[in-house]
């Protein structure tokens, strides 16, 4: 499966990253050996935490850490690379001006783009998520944080009754083109109420990156309350291992400074925490597919205290 958020092919983030490093001083200073100290100094010309920069490095294996210190162990970074990127900027300073500011053709045209990308890359990932989660119809569908849509318009156009909420803005942008009578649209703040079920599942597609796990969480606890007691809970998210995992969250955290990356570990702690058990858990490239079902609570006899049951989780592969 194409990585879904990539706009340019893997080459050129890695180029990104290297020129920041060297534009920055961070690489001289690595190649003499950098303490956290020095590290710290350099984060006033960094925009993003230093730390998540050399996170990547280490999985690209440019850099060890030794003696306390971070050292450049890779070849230097290709200088044709540089230069290209030190072009790139030039010429992209010609005008500088802030997001907000930005000429109405651009902001369309980027959105534009964006949306295309979305949508292009949610046809092998619905087929993923259909494949997987059998629901008899009639049946409610709660989809969080929808987007494009793609997900709804797949499930209603297969007899689903969905739910689709996300923020004001994007639900107006796609309410024209989501007109189908099993689809409900719904412009609210997922984290502060969710739809009234019950709901036979939900889903959580490439969605909970953008929050804390603390926010998470909470969000898992709200769904929980909306759901029958055989529904499930659907979250398709990017692992959290290897250095692509990282630059993903490169982007994320340049829009979302408060996301993460979620591994399975922490997947089974919120879920214990919000009243969930994992069922089963697949996998498609960088990709990951964890299926929650409802814990049940039983009362022990004699006793008001509740008691949550112990569930092995397990993964197919």
């Amino acid at each position: 499966m194409t990585r879904e958020w990539a706009l340019l092919n893997q080459d050129f983030y890695t180029d990104a990253i290297l020129y920041a490093i060297v534009n920055s001083g961070v690489y001289d200073q690595l190649v003499i050996g950098a303490t956290t100290r020095d590290l710290n100094t350099f984060q006033s010309v960094l925009m993003v935490p230093w730390a998540l920069l050399v996170n990547v490095l280490k999985d690209l294996g440019c850099i060890e850490q030794e003696g306390g210190k971070w050292w450049w162990t890779a070849d230097p970074p290709a200088v044709r690379s540089l230069h290209r990127m030190d072009i790139m900027r030039r010429w992209l300073n010609m005008s500088q001006c802030s997001t907000q500011n930005r000429g109405h053709f651009l902001k369309d045209a980027v959105q534009s783009s964006e949306d295309a990308r979305l949508r292009d890359s949610s046809l092998n990932l619905n087929q993923w998520i259909l494949e997987a989660m059998s629901l008899p119809k009639p049946g409610r569908w709660l989809d969080v944080g929808g987007g494009s849509g793609t997900l709804a318009m797949a499930l209603a156009n297969q007899g689903i009754e969905v739910t689709m909420i996300d923020t004001v803005d994007t639900i107006r942008k796609v309410s024209g083109t989501l007109e189908h009578p099993l689809i409900t649209l719904v412009g609210d703040d997922v984290c502060r109420q969710i739809p009234a079920g019950p709901y036979d599942i939900v889903s959580l597609i490439r969605f909970i990156e953008n929050f804390t796990p603390q926010t998470t969480t909470a969000l898992f606890k709200q769904i929980r309350r909306q759901v029958h007691s055989q529904g499930r809970l659907v979250a398709v998210i990017t692992e959290d291992e290897g250095a692509q995992a990282k630059v993903f969250f490169l982007e994320v955290y340049m829009n979302a400074p408060e996301g993460h990356l979620y591994s399975f570990n922490e997947l089974k702690v919120i879920a214990a925490k919000s009243g969930w058990k994992i069922d089963r858990v697949s996998q498609r490239g960088h990709l990951m597919m964890v299926v929650f079902s409802p814990l049940r609570i039983r009362i022990k006899k004699h006793s008001e205290s509740p008691l949550v049951p112990v569930t092995k989780c397990s993964q197919v592969l």
